[in-house]
């Protein structure tokens, strides 16, 4: 099953979001990369990560990581200390006046294929400006690797589509991981807000607090619709949401991120594992787009 329409993605920037650490981001990034070299009609993919991600062992908890591997053509954004540890002859295109505490973040273009650790903006605004710069520099597509919990990945501003990847380590109980995975798959997934008059507008960061200051209002809410600005400002659980909707209010957006799928790691790096095929089939029960399962090779 390929993750991503390559007609589509010409153009788009695609950024991978992690509900918790080790969900399988780079891994899903890695596929995400290998489909777009295998079709071959997407020659110039540019990518870039929030975070360091390519380095074998993870430094914080010291695990297994995968690597990243570029194909000639390919542009890169990483910190200068990162560039210096790939392995693959390369052209510095552009600095982008972006300091992080690994060094300047550069664009450049690999002239040979090879490993390379990335380490770029971790900033919305520097995110947006880095992909202008890509496109700039003759990019096909951009895809950017998240942060574990960085839901601001997946605002409109700096992503068309977004792959939501989840996995064992969130919890022990593979329906509560399912759960919660198709409650943050169903808020990227909202309707747009249709100019209904006299909706209540929810600015900014929605939060646990402001959800239950809202819920205060009690039956006033019925039939009303809240209005907010797109899905990565939407911090609140499951359970304030399910009592907003049995209040008789519905949510909206003013942008959206086009949900592509929503990929899925079984095995917890603190020690247990679900069953592939059985977790893939309970998250797939719960959302509409494809579910996959890129750690075993399970679609």
């Amino acid at each position: 099953m390929a993750i991503v329409d390559m007609q589509w993605l010409r153009g788009k920037t695609v950024s991978v979001i992690g509900l918790v650490k080790n969900a399988g981001k780079t891994t899903t990034l890695n596929a995400l990369l290998d489909e777009i070299y295998a079709d071959g009609s997407l020659a110039c993919p540019a990518l870039t990560s929030v975070g360091r991600d390519g380095e074998s062992t993870d430094v914080v908890t010291g695990t297994y990581k995968p690597g990243i591997f570029l194909r000639r053509g390919t542009l890169a954004a990483t910190a200068s200390e990162l560039l210096r540890l790939g392995d693959f002859t390369r052209e510095i295109l552009a600095d982008t006046g972006v300091h992080t505490p690994m060094g300047e973040v550069y664009i450049v273009r690999a002239l040979s294929g090879g490993a390379v650790q990335l380490g770029g903006p971790s900033m919305t605004g520097q995110l947006k400006e880095l992909k202008k710069d890509f496109f700039a520099l003759g990019a096909d597509c951009v895809l950017i690797d998240g942060a574990a919990g960085r839901r601001s990945l997946g605002a409109a501003s700096v992503a068309d589509g977004a792959i939501l990847c989840s996995g064992a380590g969130l919890d022990r109980s593979m329906e509560r991981v399912a759960e919660e995975t198709a409650f943050v798959a169903g808020l990227m997934q909202l309707e747009l807000y249709d100019g209904e008059p006299d909706a209540i507008e929810l600015p900014g960061a929605v939060t646990e607090s402001v959800l239950r200051e809202l819920l205060q209002r009690g039956r006033e809410l019925a039939g009303r619709t809240i209005v907010t600005d797109d899905a990565s400002k939407l911090l609140f659980s499951s359970a304030s949401y399910a009592r907003l909707r049995r209040l008789g209010a519905r949510m909206t957006l003013r942008e959206r991120t086009r949900l592509l799928a929503v990929a899925v790691n079984p095995v917890a790096v603190r020690g247990w594992r679900f069953d592939g095929g059985a977790f893939r089939r309970a998250v797939q029960d719960r959302v509409d787009v494809p579910v996959i399962n890129v750690m075993e090779g399970i679609a």
